[in-house]
């Protein structure tokens, strides 16, 4: 009886091994189910950050675009406001030119009336 005694023990230790080794299994595949279940939200977070992502970079392309045809813009103002500062300067040097000349002007016109005044002519 020994023998028999001896294998019936050998057969509950060997069920109690496997009914361990299946709640390990067990545990392992709940632990398995949430990394996976975590892996495919991580997955759904990294498709919207993808797309929003993308939304940006268009957004940011537009924008880049907006600023270059502003950039243009300022660029030929700017010529144009160089043109008309150097005509600005010129008309100012111009005008003080004029003023040189009215009063050199009417410098020589008092000069003739005291002139013509000392001959008695006025």
């Amino acid at each position: 009886m020994k023998n028999e005694d001896r294998i019936i023990e050998l057969l509950a230790e060997t069920l109690q091994r496997i009914d361990r080794h299946n709640e390990e299994i067990a545990r392992l595949n709940k632990k398995f189910d949430r990394h996976a279940e975590q892996f495919d939200q991580h997955n759904e977070l990294l498709e919207l950050y993808s797309e929003r992502l993308e939304r940006q970079q268009e957004e940011i392309g537009a924008i880049i675009g907006q600023i270059q045809k502003h950039q243009e813009r300022l660029d030929r103002h700017g010529e144009a406001f160089g043109s008309l500062r150097e005509r600005t300067e010129a008309i100012h040097q111009s005008a003080l030119e004029q003023q040189k000349a009215y009063q050199a002007i009417t410098e020589l016109v008092m000069y003739h009336n005291r002139a013509l005044a000392a001959k008695g002519i006025l």
